[in-house]
């Protein structure tokens, strides 16, 4: 379906309108999110910015299409979300979207150079004539943890293990990619290492990113924040 603002946000890859989320309580229902309007144009960054419990995360997450909203219309990619089912979401995202996540999300059985190539496999996203492990080795030895390739998450640092998240999202060539407080579990110098490799992968690979942080040099970083308060865009 195309969304019925498409001739006034042509180049928008995301597109929230009325968007809510509410959960039942004993005593009536959680407002998380209420109302948000939002179009990301393809190409942008954008800080979602807000005190804990303002509905940051929860916001990013319906954005990609990782959780249904109770009310409101969501367009990634030029596709419906909020009509789709779960399998549905996932193939839409399957190559098109990356993830950068605060806890970095490594499978723990995997070295770093399957983690990377794990996504690569799944979206057959090498293409023809491309070899799916060299791609992945690409996108290590970018993060510069080429000789870490045959570690396991346990056997990395904080650092060393979201540098590696970062390669996994970018490897395929997403166009989106989404980051939920990718400086939030490192600390300060480490932190401002990824910040700058997160910006300087986005901007030679020209992919919309999306970030959620309480990190206000990172939201500096993007063009544009979008500042909550209580679920409502302040």
């Amino acid at each position: 379906m195309t969304p019925p603002d498409s001739a006034r946000f042509p180049d928008s890859v995301v597109l929230a309108r009325a968007l809510s989320q509410r959960v039942p309580v004993a005593d009536g229902e959680l407002v998380i999110l209420d109302e948000v309007e939002l179009v990301v144009k393809a190409g942008e960054t954008l800080a979602i910015t807000g005190a804990s419990g303002s509905g940051k995360s929860t916001l990013l997450g319906l954005l990609a299409g990782l959780d249904h909203p109770s009310a409101g219309e969501i367009f990634l990619l030029g596709q419906r979300l909020d009509g789709l089912d779960e399998d549905a979401r996932a193939r839409l995202r399957a190559g098109r979207v990356g993830f950068v996540f605060q806890s970095f999300q490594l499978l723990p059985a995997l070295t770093a150079l399957e983690n990377i190539l794990l996504p690569l496999e799944l979206a057959a996203a090498s293409g023809p004539g491309t070899d799916a492990r060299e791609r992945a080795a690409y996108w290590l030895d970018r993060v510069g943890l080429a000789a870490r390739g045959g570690h396991t998450p346990r056997q990395l640092s904080g650092g060393e293990q979201q540098r590696v998240a970062i390669a996994r999202a970018f490897a395929t060539d997403p166009e989106i990619v989404f980051a939920d407080e990718p400086t939030g579990n490192l600390d300060a110098e480490t932190g401002a290492r990824i910040i700058e490799l997160l910006f300087e992968l986005n901007a030679s690979a020209r992919t919309t990113l999306i970030l959620v942080t309480h990190d206000d040099a990172l939201a500096a970083r993007c063009q544009r924040r979008l500042h909550l308060v209580a679920g409502r865009v302040a």
